[in-house]
């Protein structure tokens, strides 16, 4: 296990199997414990460990998630981009374990996930430029969430608000604990949640984004789940840990090749306003995704009704 520690971030290499955490409510850089070392898995998770100032989303915060951001997509499995030739697009590894097939984000908390953006900075520095530094290191990440090649897992235990609800509705699989709640309460201080909006009117529909982002009202973690926002809800911290190690082992138990693929254009073809258009391009990435190896490898061991030696390669 590989544990790296910033100023306001924990970031874990390792949690397999039995995987639990030990938490410090307060704002130092406390140790992180795993139970298995996870190092030839390839999940990562990213912890906010930030208590003190509800793990807010402050300028650093950003900045250090993008690095981490940074770190990681150099160690994916990149779909490669149509129309150009494959022998330009192949992506391998010889060692297992720099592939990443995984992310997970956290709290160190029970209480907060994340309260947003940091109020005080942004009253603090009055200057336009810096607040909209802020705001694009914000949009950066949650594009980035979306971009990377592999799934992005987010782990809520207590509230998520404004930009913290944001991050929540960018990644692409969110587990909550009952006591979680939701919320864009930023009309009631009279900044009203427009960027995380964003992310939120596109996860829920009209109806919960209005109410949400309008009343400033938060929603527990149960209409959380019929709205959307959230996957599945767990009704302790221990038991949504045990549902997490179930969707990563589904997840890494596919060829990463796949995954990645998958994952481009399930979001592409969601942002597309023709229906035929999508269908068209949707039977160009099946044909393509019928001529890779691990393809052909998954079709053969279902045939012969073995498990599958998969690759993990664009070929």
């Amino acid at each position: 296990m590989r544990l790296f520690l910033l100023n306001n971030l924990k970031f874990l290499d390792g949690g397999g199997k039995g995987f639990h955490q030990i938490r410090s409510l307060s704002s130092s850089n406390s140790v992180l414990l795993s139970t298995n070392d996870d190092g030839n898995r390839g999940i990562r998770r990213l912890i906010l460990n930030n208590p003190k100032k509800r793990n807010a989303l402050s300028l650093n915060m950003l900045q250090e998630l993008n690095k981490q951001f940074d770190t990681m997509e150099k160690q994916c499995i990149h779909p490669i981009q149509q129309q150009q030739p494959k022998s330009n697009h192949q992506s391998t590894t010889d060692d297992s374990k720099t592939l990443l097939r995984a992310i997970v984000i956290s709290s160190n908390s029970e209480k907060i996930f994340s309260s947003g953006h940091d109020l005080k900075e942004l009253k603090l520095n009055n200057d336009p430029k810096y607040h909209q530094l802020i705001f694009d290191e914000c949009t950066r990440l949650m594009l980035r969430l979306r971009s990377i090649p592999v799934p992005v897992i987010c782990q809520v235990d207590g509230l998520a608000a404004a930009a913290g609800c944001q991050l929540v509705a960018s990644c692409d699989i969110v587990l909550a604990t009952e006591r979680s709640q939701f919320s864009t309460p930023g009309a009631s201080v009279g900044l009203f949640c427009s960027t995380p909006g964003i992310a939120v009117a596109r996860t829920v529909n009209r109806r919960w984004a209005s109410y949400m982002l309008l009343t400033g009202r938060a929603i527990n973690a149960n209409e959380a789940f019929i709205s959307g926002l959230v996957t599945c809800v767990s009704p302790t911290f221990e038991t949504m840990q045990t549902q997490t190690e179930s969707i990563l082992e589904s997840i890494i138990t596919k060829p990463a090749s796949v995954i990645a693929l998958g994952k481009q254009f399930m979001y592409k073809q969601m942002e597309m306003n023709n229906l035929a258009d999508a269908y068209s391009q949707g039977s160009r990435i099946m044909v393509d995704n019928l001529s890779m190896k691990d393809c052909q490898e998954g079709i053969d061991a279902f045939l012969q009704k073995r498990q599958p030696n998969w690759t993990h390669s664009n070929e």
